[in-house]
């Protein structure tokens, strides 16, 4: 999951209006069209602040976005991750999403979302050799 309240450069605690204004002018400053030469990136990066902005804009989005950031989901790379006070391995993280009922019902919420099949029977043949 990526981080999109640094994407934006907004703290966690950024009011709505605060999340638009930065979305504005990051929006403009990435925008393609504005960096000839290096569309590429730019096209990237414009891609990731809209991403950020579809979240953090939305409500409901983003209490579901904080929740899985409070959870421990937000910048999983490798190695340990810092959060709330604890460090967490992939692993620890990679168990603990199977382990714990509501963000086993997300996922299934999620995947079903996409059209995707995530049941109890597909993770056990998926990830544990059932």
């Amino acid at each position: 999951m990526k981080d999109y309240y640094s994407i934006l450069g907004m703290p966690e605690g950024a009011s709505e209006e605060e999340i638009k204004h930065a979305f504005r002018g990051l929006a403009m400053k990435y925008h393609p069209d504005r960096n000839l030469g290096n569309e590429e990136w730019a096209g990237e990066k414009f891609k990731d602040i809209n991403e950020a902005y579809a979240v953090l804009g939305d409500g409901g989005k983003r209490r579901e976005y904080d929740r899985m950031r409070r959870a421990g989901f937000v910048g999983a790379g490798y190695g340990p991750q810092y959060t709330a006070g604890r460090y967490y391995t992939q692993e620890q993280v990679f168990r603990d999403a199977f382990t714990n009922p509501y963000l086993f019902q997300e996922f299934v919420r999620m995947f079903q979302g996409a059209g995707l099949r995530f049941d109890e029977g597909f993770v056990d043949n998926m990830f544990f050799g059932g």
